[in-house]
């Protein structure tokens, strides 16, 4: 693994601020934490068991998650980690595929190429205890909101709604165009 995809280095993330943690490195200790906490997933907090195979990722509905988290103020998707009723239930990792280079540079990909505005830098960690893999996609908050997916013949806006996603309302999206331009203009 890569240093851009590996948690070698001290992070703070949602899953670090739900769980009392300062800044430290992701480990697997942190999805065994989650279940423990019975954490409850959040707006900046998504529990997923597996990733989508490098062949699916394109047409997943990674795009869909990754805009709805930009356009919540950022948050964090954490595979290898089973949910029952929007709560951490068990963690048996992923496989270690999903922490190759190849498939992190996927993932940015979707980002780049499948929302619009693209997602710029998406952070991956990938980390390990030697037997199970973990992988965090930290969504970052942005200034260019709202992020827009392609579905079916039209541009949606996802967003989070607590623990769920749903698609913006016409006056959200006049709302979020009006922060965007405002934002620009103070600049």
């Amino acid at each position: 693994m890569s240093a851009s995809s590996t948690s070698s280095a001290s992070v703070f993330t949602p899953l670090h601020r739900w769980l009392g943690r300062d800044p430290e490195p992701l480990t697997i200790d942190f999805l065994d934490a989650a279940v423990e906490a019975n954490l409850e997933e959040t707006a900046d907090l998504d529990f997923k068991l597996d990733p989508p195979s490098a062949p699916a990722l394109a047409q997943s509905d990674l795009a869909k998650d990754f805009a709805a988290m930009a356009n919540s103020g950022g948050g964090m998707l954490v595979f290898g980690i089973r949910e029952n009723g929007s709560r951490a239930a068990e963690a048996p990792g992923v496989s270690s595929d999903f922490s190759a280079d190849t498939y992190v540079r996927d993932l940015r990909r979707v980002a780049l190429n499948r929302v619009s505005p693209p997602i710029l830098n998406l952070a991956v960690h990938a980390f390990t205890d030697g037997a199970r893999h973990g992988l965090a996609v930290v969504v970052p908050p942005t200034n260019e909101a709202p992020h827009l997916i392609f579905v079916g013949d039209s541009f949606r806006a996802p967003y989070r709604n607590g623990p769920d996603t749903a698609w913006m309302t016409e006056r959200m999206l006049e709302s979020a165009y009006r922060a965007r331009f405002n934002a620009r203009s103070e600049r």
